[in-house]
């Protein structure tokens, strides 16, 4: 602003002066308006006070919360002793089961040779049965019902009134 003590540093002005951002024409007017200085002093008063009074609540109330005991704090298991129980704990559970695969006496172990067993294990009897079955839940399904979306134009088929073809994969399973 101006060096002249009749004016003196707006909130603006101090506050970049306090915060380290005024002009040099600022710092110049501090030297010389013993006001503005005044104005300056108190508000770091005011921040120090603050500090003081924040410190004392704080170390008041770490004074109040409760402390554990040392019996309690006996109790507590330290992070490395937890992490070397779950890595044997770990260890355990995947070398017994490993341990007794390979160490057990089953037919494997003997040389034998094991007949592969087949994916399904239903004869063919059982298999033209079932896709009898499904066809005929699949006819019971595709029946014309009147659905409660028709009047706006909605079907079991999307937009349209009509049965989507099937993929050439379903029909090539259908006929196995």
């Amino acid at each position: 602003m101006t060096n002249d003590s009749a004016v003196h540093l707006s909130e603006e002005a101090l506050n970049d002066v306090l915060i380290g951002l005024g002009s040099p024409g600022d710092e110049a007017h501090l030297v010389a308006c013993p006001a503005c200085r005044a104005r300056r002093a108190d508000f770091r008063a005011q921040v120090q006070a603050f500090g003081e009074s924040s410190l004392a609540w704080s170390e008041a109330r770490a004074a109040a919360m409760p402390r554990p005991s040392k019996w309690q704090a006996a109790r507590r298991v330290p992070i490395p002793a937890l992490g070397l129980a779950l890595a044997a704990m770990l260890l355990v559970a995947v070398a017994a089961p490993l341990w007794h695969h390979f160490n057990s006496s089953g037919p494997s172990s003997s040389g034998a040779v094991v007949p592969p067993v087949s994916a399904s294990g239903d004869s063919e009897a059982q298999i033209a049965q079932d896709n009898e079955l499904l066809r005929s839940v699949d006819v019971a399904l595709n029946t014309d019902a009147v659905a409660p979306l028709n009047p706006y134009g909605f079907s079991p088929y999307g937009f349209s009134d009509k049965p989507r073809p099937h993929s050439k994969a379903r029909r090539k399973r259908g006929t196995e």
